[in-house]
């Protein structure tokens, strides 16, 4: 893969709308060494760099096809934009006044960001199209938002798949390391006290062995009982919400049709 600046991946980041705790969560890292790669203070991770190009190329696979900007027409712009009225029912409607819904139904779906940008590409359309459009116009937004979320949740789906198939390798290298670190700690301990001589360079390699080892031990706690439990729940919970998304696109594309009120 391509070497990329610290500011090229957290401008990535932030196109493929994951914060940095969600990432730091995915990646099994803290925040904050993710915000001090960002900053150039430290290099970044190559887990996270990875993680990053790999949900990207995910949705680069997914993406459709970028529809073509009309003019914009200034004319319009003191008119109400209906793109924050989507409708998907007209039950309860009357001839003066319409009932309207929204989007908030679907907040167990699509959260906060993902709800307003389907609003201001619905009106960006209304900008460029005049006061023209219509269910189709709705409909195509909120599929692109789900594809959207399909591939970011399957990206993350992926990684947590992957973490669980390699936590028991990992987890048999760690300690295995942790019991050679602390066989070579025994030996220094031992030349230490039998070769005052040499005390000072045993004493350096012996605050630089347990030093490994309390780092070793660190990384073990990634993968205990706990942790291990957790992954199960996270591609527990991606399954769910990926399922839910198959769902509505579903049933978005077979039943439902959305409506415009003008």
């Amino acid at each position: 893969m391509k070497k990329r600046s610290h500011a090229g991946m957290a401008f990535l980041r932030v196109q493929l709308g994951i914060t940095q705790q969600q990432l730091a969560d995915e990646v099994g890292m803290s925040r904050s060494t993710i915000s001090m790669g960002e900053l150039g203070i430290r290099p970044m991770p190559a887990r996270v760099t990875n993680y990053l190009l790999g949900v990207q190329e995910l949705a680069q696979q997914n993406a459709l096809p970028e529809r073509a900007s009309a003019p914009q027409r200034h004319s319009v712009a003191t008119k109400r934009a209906p793109y924050n009225r989507i409708r998907f029912s007209n039950r309860g409607a009357s001839g003066a006044k319409r009932q309207i819904s929204t989007l908030n139904r679907y907040k167990s779906i699509l959260n906060d960001v993902e709800i307003r940008m389907v609003g201001e590409q619905l009106k960006q359309r209304w900008i460029n199209g005049g006061n023209s459009i219509g269910s189709a116009a709705a409909r195509e937004e909120l599929m692109i938002a789900l594809q959207h979320k399909q591939t970011l949740l399957q990206g993350q789906l992926n990684m947590a798949e992957q973490d669980k198939a390699t936590a028991p390798e990992q987890a048999r290298q760690i300690r295995a390391n942790i019991s050679l670190l602390k066989a070579q700690l025994k030996v220094s301990r031992q030349l230490y006290k039998q070769q005052p001589a040499m005390r000072k360079k045993f004493r350096k390699r012996i605050a630089s062995l347990y030093l490994k080892k309390l780092k070793a031990q660190e990384q073990l706690e990634k993968y205990n009982k706990s942790a291990t439990k957790k992954i199960k729940q996270r591609i527990e919970e991606l399954t769910a919400q990926l399922d839910a998304v198959g769902k509505l696109r579903e049933q978005i594309e077979g039943k439902q049709e959305i409506k415009v009120d003008d």
